[in-house]
């Protein structure tokens, strides 16, 4: 068993359309050990069940003030109860326009090697 000559180091994996995604699906409560797929026509039930607060760089004080100010939980609530106006006014550009982007399943950063 991996787990047992490892140490009991677990590590899982996400595999979806961009880095956010993969990161986001691969984090999945109670599956650790594991590689998860997220197929696209499962990216809407993912962003309604990932908050807001476990998106890469908005997981500190960041996110919890978001949360606070918009009153949303979800990536999808944020969707639906914000805009990337009020995002921007929030946040400045760079973070409203990446949040806002993120809380649609859209990341276009490179993956590196």
């Amino acid at each position: 068993d991996v787990t047992q000559r490892s140490g009991g180091l677990t590590l899982s994996c996400g595999i979806a359309g961009n880095k956010t995604l993969a990161r986001l699906v691969s984090k999945r409560p109670g599956v650790p050990n594991a590689q998860t797929v997220l197929l696209d026509e499962n990216i809407p039930s993912l962003l309604r069940a990932v908050p807001l607060t476990a998106l890469p760089g908005f997981k500190s004080a960041l996110g919890i003030e978001v949360a606070s100010k918009t009153g949303v939980v979800s990536l999808a609530d944020l969707r639906r109860e914000s805009s990337e106006e009020a995002l921007v006014a929030l946040l400045g550009a760079k973070n409203g326009r990446r949040l806002w982007a993120a809380a649609a399943g859209e990341d276009n950063a490179p993956v590196v090697p």
